[in-house]
């Protein structure tokens, strides 16, 4: 009796949106503007606002805030803290989320007093070139901006309004 094993592979792209390395920086450019991301350790995340269940995420440090990213298999979230209400209590809100398990959906948002819900969208896949170099991307629209998204590199480019941010160095 002859026995034949066959092996199917398939290949998996398990490696996080985001590097996990502390210190890995992300140097954006719009219209001569420059912007620059730097990721921090994980930690515990301040519970003010926070979602049941979540409650560490990896720090990222520019622009004058203070902002945490939670990814888990189906979506990235990034938490700003903001000064919400009347009282400007610091609370920690969403203020982006990709999916990955959906091609629509909606997730609310809060910014001083005016909160709103945002409608998310998951486009095709695209390969795009920009100052960092070439990438293939998930490309995602969020309330009417554009945001394109690589595999252990994170935020690629995005357009918001007039201003188109795209990765300058990395």
């Amino acid at each position: 009796m002859n026995l034949i094993l066959l092996l199917w592979a398939v290949p998996t792209d398990e490696k996080p949106i985001y590097p996990t390395a502390k210190g890995t920086k992300w140097i954006y450019r719009a219209d001569g503007t420059e912007k620059t991301w730097t990721l921090g350790e994980e930690e515990t995340m301040p519970v003010r606002g926070l979602d049941v269940g979540l409650g560490r995420g990896r720090k990222i440090l520019g622009w004058g805030r203070e902002a945490y990213v939670v990814e888990t298999k189906d979506r990235i979230r990034i938490y700003e803290l903001r000064s919400v209400g009347e009282g400007g209590i610091r609370r920690l809100v969403v203020v982006w989320e990709f999916r990955w398990d959906r091609e629509r959906w909606r997730y609310d948002s809060i910014d001083g007093r005016i909160a709103e819900t945002i409608q998310g969208r998951r486009l095709e896949r695209e390969k795009i070139e920009v100052p960092a170099g070439k990438f293939e991307c998930t490309k995602f629209l969020l309330n009417g901006d554009t945001y394109w998204i690589s595999r252990g590199v994170g935020i690629v480019k995005w357009t918001a309004g007039q201003k188109t941010w795209e990765l300058d160095k990395r």
